[in-house]
């Protein structure tokens, strides 16, 4: 049997908002994304018809940029911002594209321990080795630019550093001030 028109209580009923949108809206949209691609245009529209309810219009070419893939992908993952790292991660491997300069493309997927056996403490293991390895080549880097020691953003780079290194520290500085 085929349901149609929200006849199954199930589904959830459709919103004038959305309604409105369907209607009016996405015929004009698929319109213009037709349009673009014609003209060798990657086409992304979302919008929002009521807060949290969305819906878009994607027509993408073989060349689009990164930009508007990230864009594309934002559009179809949010708000699962894990899907769309893992979504813009393959992306760039496919394409080749380098994302050694990524913090948060950087290091193992979330789920590699999953795949491969590793337990959760030879992960935080991994990821404190990670940062300590970051911050020394983040360290190296601001010694090499001349008058970077002593700033504001090595100030804020090494602090961070040493609250990874140090949980027991990132507690005293997350606790509120008792004015003692």
């Amino acid at each position: 049997m085929t349901v149609m028109d929200n006849e199954d209580p199930a589904l959830p009923e459709t919103t004038e908002g959305e309604a409105w949108y369907d209607a009016e809206i996405a015929p004009a949209l698929a319109a213009l994304a037709k349009r673009c691609h014609e003209r060798g245009m990657a086409f992304v529209a979302v919008v929002e018809y009521q807060p949290g309810d969305r819906a878009g219009t994607y027509y993408m070419t073989e060349d689009a940029g990164l930009a508007m893939t990230m864009q594309h992908l934002c559009a179809m993952t949010a708000p699962n911002v894990d899907a769309y790292v893992m979504n813009l991660k393959r992306h760039c491997k496919e394409q080749g594209i380098d994302t050694g300069g990524s913090f948060a493309l950087l290091g193992a997927p979330w789920h590699w321990n999953l795949l491969h056996g590793v337990d959760r403490a030879d992960m935080l293991a991994f990821g404190r080795a990670c940062m300590e390895a970051e911050r020394e080549r983040c360290a190296a880097l601001c010694e090499a630019h001349a008058g970077m020691r002593g700033t504001g953003a090595w100030t804020v780079l090494t602090a961070a550093a040493d609250r990874i290194r140090d949980p027991e520290r990132a507690k005293r500085d997350a606790a509120p001030d008792s004015g003692a």
